[in-house]
């Protein structure tokens, strides 16, 4: 799903204003506004891909190679690569580990990975798409 899709489609679940509101306050706070050349640019930073157990699982924008994802909890921020799931760095509890492993290998989630990174690499990404 591309960004401007996933907004959209976010704005579209908003039943009341106070709703609106909320999750506009939510993308903005994901965002970085840039005042360049006369211009405003809203460029997304980090995209919640999926919400697992508590964990926050983002792709995040102009990042550095390999392509990899992030696992947010609580306390802790891992990052694990795309291709296969290896943990890069970061801590994070066994438990969860064990959780991330089996939602990435048994519960189809590299396709999604890859598709949700191809469909959100900025311009001046420095890591391309993953072919």
């Amino acid at each position: 799903m591309k960004m401007k899709e996933f907004f959209i489609e976010e704005i579209d679940r908003c039943s009341s204003l106070t709703h609106l509101s909320g999750s506009l306050m939510s993308v903005l706070i994901e965002c970085k506004i840039d005042f360049a050349n006369d211009t405003v640019a809203l460029y997304v930073e980090r995209a919640l891909v999926e919400k697992l157990r508590g964990n926050r699982i983002e792709i995040r924008l102009n990042e550095h190679s390999p392509p990899h994802f992030h696992v947010v909890g609580a306390d802790y921020d891992a990052s694990f690569k795309i291709e296969n799931c290896e943990h890069l760095n970061g801590n994070i509890s066994a438990r969860d580990l064990r959780y991330i492993r089996y939602w990435f290998f048994e519960m189809g989630a590299k396709k999604k990975l890859i598709e949700f990174w191809n469909s959100s690499r900025p311009s001046n990404c420095p890591v391309g798409p993953i072919v």
